[in-house]
C-alpha cells in the first residue's frame, strides 16, 4: 500500500520506517502517533548533526532540544525549521508526559505539525515534489484503497473510504470529523455515546457497522463495515456477463436483503442506496448491502427512508433485469414504483417476486442482447431523465374500433388496486 514516505526509503530507510509507524496512529490514537514522531525527530536530528559535523562533548547532551539549538546556532537550519522541529518535539514530550499536558493532542492538531515536519524532511532529501496526504493514512487495521465519497453539506461524514483489512478482505470506512457542520457534530456526539454494535445487532443481511477503536476526545471517529470474504462490489460490467436466470436470482436475493432490513425485529431503512453499496458473491449470487456506516444515525425506518430504499431497488432491478416487465405481478409492482407510486412495499414485492421467479421461464440471454446499457439506464432512471409510462394500445380513429380499443385499455392504478387491495 502507498504511504507518505515511500520515496524516503531510498534515502533513509530507518527514518521512513519510523514515520510510517507513527502515521499508522495519526487518525486513531494521535497521542501515540506524536510519541512515535518524537523518535523520528531524534533520528532526523542525528542525521543533520552528523552530516554537518556537529559534535557534543557528553552523551547526555544528545537531547532533541540541544541538537535543535546546536543546529540552529551553527546556521544549519533556519528559524522556521527550528520552530517546526521544536513544535514536533514538544508535542512528543507532552504525549509521553500526559500529566503536564493541558489538553490531549487530537488528529487535527497533530496533522498540522506532521505536515510541516514532512515538508522539512523532504526538502532536506531534495524530494520537494512529494506531498503529505491524509488519505494515505491507515485507519485502525484498514489500509485505504480509494475515496468513495467526500463531504457535502447535507452529509454528516467527512470521507468514506474503500479499504483493505489486515487479515484480508475489504471494508468500507466512514470518517467523521468534528465541526464539519451542525449535522456532522450531531452525529459525532451520537457516535461518542451510542453503542452502535448493539444498535444494529438485529441486522442480518445488511452489513453491521462498528466504531474503530480510537483515542477518547479525538476530533475524528471512524466507522467500519467489514465485507464478507468472497464478496465484491457490484459492477454493471460483471453483471452483463450473467444470463437471465442468474440475474433474476440476484434480484430476488437483493429484494430479500431490503425486505429483511425493513421487517427485522428493529426495522431500519437506508434512505436509498447505490450500486456501489451492493456486494455480490458470484459463487451463489448472494448479496449484502452496506451503507449504514455513512448513514449511521439517519437509518430510521421512516416512511421516506423506506420509500427511498424501494425506489433504489426498483432502479437496480430494472437496470439489471430488463425482463422484469414479463413477470406478471412482481413486474407490475416494480413498474409501479418506477412510475412514482409509493404504494408498493418490500413485504409485497419480495414474496411475489420470489414465488414468480420459480414458476416463470425466460429466454436465456446476457444484457448485451438489449439495446440499452445497464449503467446508462440506471443513471437515467436515478436522475429522472427517463420517465416510465404504462404502455397502452394506440386508439384508431374509426368510431367502432375506437370504442373497442378504449374498453381494452388498462387503467394501471385500477388494476393495481384490484390485484392488491381487494
Amino acid at each position: 500500500m502507498k504511504t507518505n514516505y515511500d520515496s524516503l526509503f531510498e534515502h533513509n530507510a530507518t527514518l521512513a520506517k519510523q514515520c510510517i509507524a507513527a502515521d499508522a496512529f495519526v487518525k486513531t490514537f494521535p497521542e501515540k502517533a506524536a510519541s512515535l514522531y518524537g523518535k523520528a525527530v531524534k533520528t532526523f536530528l542525528a542525521v543533520i548533526c552528523c552530516s554537518n559535523d556537529i559534535a557534543f562533548d557528553r552523551t547526555k547532551d544528545l537531547t532533541p532540544i540541544n541538537m535543535i539549538g546546536a543546529a540552529y546556532s551553527y546556521g544549519v537550519i533556519s528559524k522556521y525549521e527550528k520552530g517546526v522541529l521544536d513544535d514536533m518535539r514538544y508535542a512528543a514530550y507532552l504525549a509521553d508526559n500526559p500529566r503536564i499536558a493541558v489538553k490531549r493532542i487530537d488528529t487535527k492538531t497533530l496533522l498540522e505539525k506532521v505536515i510541516s515536519f514532512f515538508g522539512m524532511v523532504m526538502r532536506y532529501y531534495h524530494l520537494e515534489n512529494e506531498q503529505y496526504s491524509e488519505d494515505n493514512l491507515p485507519i485502525g487495521n484498514c489500509e485505504v484503497i480509494s475515496i468513495i465519497k467526500s463531504f457535502e453539506m447535507d452529509t454528516a461524514y467527512d470521507r468514506v473510504y474503500l479499504a483493505s483489512e489486515e487479515g484480508g478482505g475489504f471494508a468500507i470506512v466512514a470518517q467523521y470529523a468534528l465541526h464539519r457542520s451542525e449535522v456532522a457534530d450531531e452525529v459525532f456526539s451520537y457516535l461518542e455515546n451510542e453503542d452502535i454494535k448493539r444498535r444494529f445487532i438485529s441486522c442480518k443481511t445488511v452489513l453491521r457497522p462498528e466504531v474503530i477503536p480510537h483515542q477518547e476526545g479525538n476530533n475524528l471517529i471512524c466507522v467500519k463495515t467489514s465485507v464478507p470474504e468472497g464478496y465484491v462490489s457490484l459492477s454493471f460490467d460483471d453483471i452483463s456477463n450473467l444470463y437471465t436466470e442468474q440475474r433474476l436470482k440476484l434480484i430476488v436475493n437483493l429484494a430479500k436483503v431490503i425486505f429483511d432490513l425493513h421487517t427485522s425485529e428493529r426495522p431500519l431503512a437506508l434512505g436509498g442506496f447505490e450500486p456501489s453499496d451492493i456486494w455480490v458473491s458470484y459463487k451463489g449470487l448472494k448479496c449484502v448491502v452496506s451503507g449504514l456506516e455513512s448513514k449511521v444515525k439517519s437509518c430510521v425506518n421512516t416512511e421516506g427512508n423506506v420509500k427511498a430504499d424501494i425506489k433504489s431497488f426498483a432502479y437496480i432491478a430494472a437496470s439489471l433485469f430488463p425482463e422484469y416487465e414479463d413477470i406478471p405481478i412482481a413486474g407490475l409492482l416494480i413498474k409501479h414504483v418506477l412510475m412514482g407510486s409509493g404504494k408498493s412495499h418490500m413485504d409485497r414485492i419480495y414474496p411475489v417476486l420470489k414465488k414468480e421467479a420459480s414458476h416463470f421461464t425466460f429466454e436465456s440471454a446476457q444484457l448485451d442482447a438489449f439495446e440499452r446499457s445497464p449503467s446508462e439506464f440506471y443513471e437515467a432512471l436515478k436522475s429522472g431523465l427517463l420517465e416510465i409510462k404504462e404502455e397502452s394500445a394506440s386508439v384508431p380513429e374509426n368510431g367502432e374500433e375506437k370504442e373497442e380499443a378504449a374498453a381494452q385499455e388498462v387503467n394501471f392504478d385500477e388494476m393495481y388496486s384490484k390485484v392488491f387491495n381487494d
